[in-house]
């Protein structure tokens, strides 16, 4: 639906992009954490979303969404890879949604990747 990215790359650059943090001390940190199945490449993984990065999507208005959509893009075409502003809009706004939606510290959002 969204294409072929990296998931476990993309919450670090966009945990990243709204802190300030540089993707090595985010892989330092081990953000994100890994909850399941990291028993390598070739199996599924589960990552919960730090809470950092959680609480950042839900305070995001639309604009600052575009904004971190925009350089998302630009990180990922620095890598030579290409993808699509809406479809990072897209992405980003409905991951914003969804931490809206759970609301409170007692629930965690989770990136399934196969």
């Amino acid at each position: 639906m969204y294409g072929n990215f990296d998931a476990e790359e993309a919450l670090i650059e966009w945990e990243g992009i709204f802190t300030g943090r540089s993707f090595d001390e985010l892989v330092t940190a081990d953000e994100p954490e890994a909850v399941a199945g990291s028993d390598g490449w070739e199996s599924p993984v589960v990552f919960a979303v730090s809470q950092v990065l959680q609480d950042a999507l839900a305070a995001a208005n639309q604009s600052r969404l575009v904004d971190v959509s925009r350089l998302w893009v630009q990180e990922r075409a620095a890598d030579g890879e290409a993808l699509d502003q809406e479809i990072a809009i897209k992405i980003l706004s409905d991951l914003a949604r969804l931490a809206r939606g759970i609301g409170g510290r007692d629930h965690r959002l989770y990136c399934w990747m196969a």
